[in-house]
């Protein structure tokens, strides 16, 4: 298996690609206050899992443990089980700062 968390150019593109995903989710939750659509929930689903997914490869556990819970709550509202309202949408950009400031603080630790 290859040991992707030591390679600092692997790295590198992860944080470019992070933080480009994070601003497309920020940017999407504040979409979804407006027009809750399904497409658009499952635009901001792919880029929370992708996010999860990259950062479980890198063994960044923190990033991937709260893109999981991001995960769960879209999850919920593409099944219909949650509606998005104000509460929960402010709760998702909320973790969406924290998992910016961890990138943050992962790219700055290079």
């Amino acid at each position: 298996m290859m040991d992707f968390d030591n390679d600092k150019e692997v790295l590198e593109t992860f944080f470019y690609e992070a933080t480009s995903k994070l601003a497309k989710i920020e940017a999407g939750l504040e979409r979804l206050r407006e027009n809750p659509d399904k497409e658009l929930i499952h635009s901001i689903f792919r880029h929370v899992h992708s996010l999860k997914a990259n950062a479980n490869l890198l063994k960044m556990k923190k990033i991937e443990e709260i893109s999981n819970k991001m995960e769960d709550t879209l999850q919920k509202y593409r099944s219909g089980e949650l509606v998005p309202e104000t509460k929960s949408i402010t709760n998702l950009q909320q973790i969406t700062e924290k998992l910016k400031k961890l990138t943050n603080r992962w790219q700055e630790s290079l």
